[in-house]
């Protein structure tokens, strides 16, 4: 089955329209198909496999009634579908339905509202009892992330979770951290997220505070909260790093040679380069901060960018543990 283009925009008068359609055909599922959704669900709390002969009405039950924080829904990819099996191109292969011990849809949506749409009825393989932490592992066409995961659970910011557990992990690797190793698995991004969730989001708090009522902060409350959480993971006072991410996002600092202010002013050229050259990257914006809160932590008062200026290309990578 070829690949849908995923550039393809919907408006939300389609999706809704869309789902209107779908829940109308949920709405006339015969006795039978209602019977058969029941017997379904039954057997969530299992874990067991089965092939089913799958009418639109069931599909559309399915979909309707278990796929509410599923991953976002492709139209497109659904109408392909559906015309597919409107063409008898569908085969029974391992690409069914999983669900997961909930009854609430893993992997699928594409298929049931693609099977309702289409009108004709087909076979399909369906696995129930899949454990939260397996989504990520499986492949269903769509690649999917630690952020797909955690949205299944209703986690509003996965995806800024997962931004700033990628980007602290990076710093970490590259900064050779004692006993932290990149991560290599959506599992492993995943489980962090969750471990960490809270400190996350305190360090995302103290990224928007930094930037209200500045008019032009140094970094952006994105790029502050995971300079703050990196900080705060590798045990800087979290009342300090608040503190000194204020100050430092004014321009505020005892003169224009402090580290804080050279880091500052060093960013903001950076920044405003049209070279991509001359700019900063995460690793280095990190790197840079750190550096600079080191500094003013040894009671330095002065310090040149040319000090500066391995961090900044990348070449030295300050660890970030509070000494």
């Amino acid at each position: 089955m070829s690949n849908f283009n995923e550039k393809e925009v919907v408006s939300i008068a389609q999706v809704d329209e869309t789902y209107a359609k779908i829940e109308e055909i949920a709405a006339k599922a015969s006795d039978k198909e209602r019977a058969e959704f029941a017997r379904m669900s039954a057997k969530s709390g299992t874990t067991s496999t089965e092939i089913i002969d799958m009418t639109p009405g069931l599909a559309a039950l399915i979909f309707v009634n278990t796929n509410k924080r599923n991953r976002d829904w492709r139209i497109a990819r659904s109408e392909q579908l559906a015309r597919q099996m409107q063409q008898g191109e569908w085969q029974l292969n391992g690409q069914g339905l999983q669900f997961y011990s909930d009854g609430k849809l893993a992997d699928g949506q594409h298929r049931t509202s693609a099977c309702a749409l289409s009108g004709v009825s087909i076979k399909i393989s369906v696995f129930y009892g899949l454990q939260r932490d397996a989504i990520v592992t499986i492949d269903s066409g769509t690649k999917r992330n630690a952020a797909d995961a955690m949205k299944l659970d209703g986690v509003a910011d996965a995806s800024v979770l997962e931004q700033m557990v990628k980007a602290a992990n990076a710093y970490e690797v590259k900064a050779k951290v004692e006993g932290v190793r990149k991560f290599e698995s959506t599992t492993e991004v995943l489980k962090e997220c969750t471990r960490d969730a809270e400190r996350i989001r305190r360090a995302i708090a103290m990224g928007e505070l930094s930037v209200k009522g500045v008019s032009s902060p140094c970094l952006n409350e994105r790029e502050a909260a995971k300079v703050a959480y990196v900080f705060i993971k590798n045990g800087w006072d979290e009342q300090t790093v608040s503190e000194r991410l204020a100050f430092f996002q004014v321009g505020q600092d005892e003169s224009e040679s402090s580290p804080m202010f050279q880091v500052s002013k060093m960013i903001n050229k950076a920044k405003a380069a049209k070279i991509n050259a001359e700019r900063v990257a995460a690793n280095s914006l990190i790197g840079l901060m750190i550096k600079a809160f080191q500094l003013t932590d040894e009671g330095v008062k002065a310090v040149q960018t040319s000090k500066l200026a391995n961090i900044k290309i990348g070449k030295e990578v300050p660890n970030p543990k509070r000494a």
